[in-house]
């Protein structure tokens, strides 16, 4: 009979792992890099795996995309799972679901939407962010 493994923070280990190894590229286009996690994140129900390849795969187009000099952000937060039409929940076992919000200063993107998105000053403005920056 196998044990359960208990699992926590999956979606910010992963998040933070992939920043970790793309540091250098980070580094190099001098990136700024902002996150906002919620504490107490759930659980997802993807493998790591796939979550590690479509985490990796973003966070490159989002290099490949953002200016140098530039800013990338993730917010994480946990939302209320969906209903289905007849008002009854889709998953029983869950009641939460994930969300994973990235967003960057692209060549057609204003800096400015970080500040409505993420609830940060866009780069350049003295006002420093509320929260916890990575």
């Amino acid at each position: 009979m196998n044990t359960p493994i208990s699992k926590t923070n999956t979606v910010h280990l992963i998040l933070d792992e992939i920043l970790r190894k793309r540091q250098i590229q980070i580094e190099e286009k001098r990136v700024k890099i902002f996150k906002k996690f919620e504490k107490e994140l759930p659980e997802t129900v993807v493998h790591d795996e796939q979550l590690r390849y479509v985490l990796d795969t973003l966070l490159h187009y989002a290099l490949s995309s953002t200016l140098p000099e530039g800013s990338i952000g993730f917010l994480t937060k946990s939302v209320e799972a969906a209903k289905a039409a007849d008002g009854q929940r889709v998953s029983r076992r869950e009641d939460r679901c994930v969300d994973i919000l990235i967003v960057f200063t692209g060549y057609q993107t204003s800096a400015e939407r970080f500040e409505t998105v993420l609830g940060i000053s866009p780069p350049g403005k003295t006002t420093p962010p509320s929260w916890n920056c990575g």
